[in-house]
């Protein structure tokens, strides 16, 4: 996105912001079934299935949505078969084996009324679904069914329910499975186990190391961390003469946290040994989990040099010379966590040249987290005319992209334009914030307290305390501490000293500083 200097008045921009501020709030209604595809019926039955998906609007009983499907379950015709497999999937997080079995034999029964064979695509839609819910036995009389009545799970089948396992721990399972499927195992099946530990290890954070899903009978996995669980599925899947590739080694930098060394050091051995031992270059998964681990590991700048030289690499890819990333072309994540690097780094220059990469990439388009830390950063690198522009663009872009500025955003530019001297401004934009219904949170207030307190704009600092007392906001130490110093570089030392007393009450009074020159000023008044 190009990025050009404002060279207008401070007027002009107030009279923009105020008049030009195109911030309407998208509603997103609920998508609508394409009603002139499917008969009536079918619509009336999947309406059922929304009834149950939806508890908090639900006016039918479960009881009456059962029964209502079985009933109509008679009747094949009632619904397409795509559809008698979208209930059955929905069936498999509210009911038992026998409700689902039903909607898949009536799923079957529909294709042989209509003359096709049975369709492996909606079978595996509701296997998938029953996997997510950990309703194995659901999953094991599935698949036999998919034997049975010749549709064969395929790889697809099978890469859903390994999956699921991996997140969960189901190793017995794993096992058992794989058994089951023999020479037929593919790379990918391998790979969506390893993906599941992955997800698994990084929805539980940092603090937990040990795979919650070890709670059945394979005790060579229990208590165990994510890395070493992914090295036991590596070495079986090379054993078995499967070459690991891209996505593979995606898992493992993934897991890297859980390795026998630091992170950081674990996964430049995976990417070392990728390379050299398995002569397999990196993909964008793996750039995207080095930067993310980075980023974790409180290695912002490591992040934004790899990009950079991935960057660099992609420009001699164009002059065809070849490089160790040369497959690995930056997709809209690699963009972001670089612009996320740039604001822990207050490294304004650095986010332009990213948003600019991102502009002259025909194949990414941002989104509304590459334009909330695309301000942050520029605000940070005290950038704030490029700040303001992007946030304009922001809300230019807002009908073609689908992007609405939100709450993060006003905090971002309120920000941006405090710390870059544009303390009128900030505050013109905290005050549109009500005009085009955008909520404040405690952030908010800080940022706009922070540029009155900048701007030596003492009443306004008052205001808003008070506006804050009258809708229950927390109000930090910080926050006051701002409203006191706005007071002070305004001469209006009685206001700061009963803001620091409302403070002293609440248990909020700001220390150092601004208490020092609070007692100072009372002897003066004394």
């Amino acid at each position: 996105m190009k990025i050009v200097a404002i060279r207008s008045s401070l007027l002009f921009l107030q009279l923009h912001l105020i008049f030009s501020l195109n911030v309407v709030p998208v509603s997103r209604p609920k998508p609508l079934l394409n009603t002139k595809i499917i008969e009536e019926k079918g619509l009336k039955l999947l309406e059922l299935i929304d009834q149950l998906e939806c508890k908090s609007n639900r006016t039918l009983s479960k009881n009456y949505i059962r029964d209502s499907l079985i009933e109509a379950s008679k009747n094949p015709n009632s619904a397409t078969p795509w559809q008698w497999a979208k209930i059955g999937a929905s069936c498999t997080r509210h009911f038992d084996k026998e409700v689902v079995e039903r909607m898949v034999q009536t799923s079957l029964a529909a294709d042989a009324m209509n003359g096709k064979r049975p369709s492996v695509p909606h079978l595996t839609r509701v296997v998938d679904a029953a996997s997510k819910a950990e309703k194995w036995d659901i999953v094991e009389e599935l698949l036999d069914t998919m034997y049975k009545v010749g549709a064969p799970p395929n790889l697809v089948t099978y890469c859903a329910v390994f999956s699921s396992m991996g997140k969960v721990g189901e190793h017995s399972r794993i096992s058992t499975l794989i058994e089951r499927v023999g020479s037929r195992l593919e790379i990918s099946a391998w790979n969506a186990i390893m993906s599941g530990v992955a997800g698994a290890a990084a929805a539980k954070g940092r603090k937990s190391r040990t795979l919650v899903g070890s709670r059945d009978d394979d005790e060579s996995f229990l208590d165990i961390g994510s890395y070493e669980t992914c090295m036991k599925y590596f070495d079986m899947m090379t054993e078995s003469g499967l070459k690991p590739n891209c996505m593979t080694f995606s898992n493992l930098i993934a897991v890297a946290r859980d390795g026998p060394t630091d992170p950081i050091t674990t996964a430049e051995n995976i990417l070392r040994d990728m390379q050299v031992r398995w002569k397999v270059k990196p993909d964008v998964y793996c750039l995207n989990n080095l930067m993310a681990l980075y980023m974790t590991n409180g290695q912002p700048q490591k992040a934004l040099d790899l990009l950079r030289h991935v960057l660099e690499k992609d420009k001699q890819q164009k002059t065809k010379v070849k490089g160790e990333w040369d497959e690995a072309r930056p997709d809209l994540i690699t963009y972001n966590t670089g612009i996320s690097a740039c604001e822990r780094l207050s490294d304004g220059k650095s986010a332009l040249m990213i948003l600019n990469c991102i502009q002259n990439d025909g194949n990414v388009k941002p989104d509304k987290i590459t334009f909330n830390s695309g301000i942050s950063a520029l605000g940070k690198g005290k950038m704030c005319e490029e700040a303001l522009n992007l946030f304009k663009e922001m809300n230019n872009a807002g009908t073609q992209l689908d992007i609405v500025p939100d709450t993060t955003t006003f905090n971002a530019i309120i920000s941006a334009c405090a710390r870059g001297g544009q303390y009128t401004i900030a505050l013109v934009i905290f005050e549109a914030m009500e005009t085009k219904n955008i909520c404040k949170d405690e952030v908010t207030y800080g940022a706009a307290l922070h540029a009155c307190m900048r701007g030596a704009l003492g009443a306004k600092a008052e205001a808003i305390i008070q506006k804050m007392e009258r809708e229950n906001t927390r109000i930090s130490p910080s926050s006051y501490a701002s409203a006191i110093f706005a007071c002070l570089k305004s001469d209006r030392t009685k206001e700061a000293l009963e803001i620091y007393k409302k403070a002293s009450k609440k248990g909020a009074a700001p220390v150092g500083k601004a208490e020092k020159e609070l007692s100072m000023d009372a002897k003066i008044l004394a």
